[in-house]
């Protein structure tokens, strides 16, 4: 029998949970409304970007829509989501994208879902309960790359015997 040990980033590991969840199972994001609406206030290039990308972010559990000059309107957003940091999520899908349209081959649905995999995930640090790590554990083994991230860092690390004894010595 080995003996070992596995060191799991869990932030990265639920990035590629959710990342396959949107992108690559697209599975349906239960969407949330919101007990009052939130205004985004973007600049007339970031609206007119976020004008463009309506239809994904309504396949992925957001529901908002043009208000007037440069301010949209979210009333619904994917569970899980806290509503104080939409803005801040609007803002770095909008500016991911613009990054993305640097590139030649860009996939535009992947990278707002790289995005959102991103800020639905919990973070480096984050205490979890025992059950919370067994899910994130027994979900990463589900997906179809566990071992790397949907930005391309490690989930994971595998320890084996001698790996350990040449740390403790």
């Amino acid at each position: 029998m080995k003996s070992g040990m596995i060191l799991i980033d869990q932030q990265q590991a639920h990035e590629r949970i959710w990342y396959e969840r949107l992108y690559e199972r697209q599975q349906s994001i239960s969407s949330q409304q919101l007990l009052f609406p939130i205004n985004c206030t973007l600049t007339p290039a970031d609206a007119e970007i976020l004008a463009e990308i309506l239809p994904e972010l309504s396949n992925r559990g957001f529901e908002l829509s043009p208000l007037g000059r440069n301010t949209f309107v979210i009333t619904a957003a994917p569970a899980g989501l806290r509503e104080e940091d939409l803005q801040h999520i609007m803002e770095q899908m909008i500016t991911d994208y613009k990054g993305s349209m640097l590139q030649k081959y860009a996939n535009r649905d992947e990278n707002l879902c790289k995005t959102l995999a991103r800020q639905m995930a919990v973070k480096s640090g984050q205490t979890l309960q025992q059950a919370e790590m067994q899910q994130i554990v027994a979900d990463l083994f589900c997906c179809r790359i566990p071992d790397i991230s949907p930005s391309g860092k490690r989930t994971m690390m595998i320890l084996n015997e001698k790996d350990i004894e040449s740390l403790l010595n």
